[in-house]
């Protein structure tokens, strides 16, 4: 894993200092995957923010936005009709 690094020598210079969490056998596979659980972490919290009902919350509202307006011009336009109507029967009496 640390083969594919451009900075090898510095990132094994890191792992030789004390005090690193990485003193005690195979530094290299410790540090390997301390690395690989920190990437999983990252794309498992992209996966979820991209997957979270906090973006859907939007799309329902929005879409019982529009859906409200256009029952209310549909309504408003049903309106307008009966009155022509109600107009156009009394203008025949």
């Amino acid at each position: 894993m640390l083969s594919c690094l451009v900075n090898i020598d510095a990132v094994l210079a890191c792992l030789r200092q004390p005090g690193q969490r990485f003193k005690q056998g195979k530094r290299e596979d410790k540090a390997a995957t301390a690395i690989q659980s920190v990437v999983r972490m990252w794309l498992a919290r992209c996966l979820y923010h991209r997957e979270s009902p906090k973006g859907k919350a939007a799309t329902v509202i929005q879409r019982r936005w529009k859906t409200f307006q256009t029952r209310q011009w549909f309504l408003q336009k049903l309106e307008e009709i009966q009155a022509e109507r109600e107009e156009k029967c009394l203008g025949l009496q």
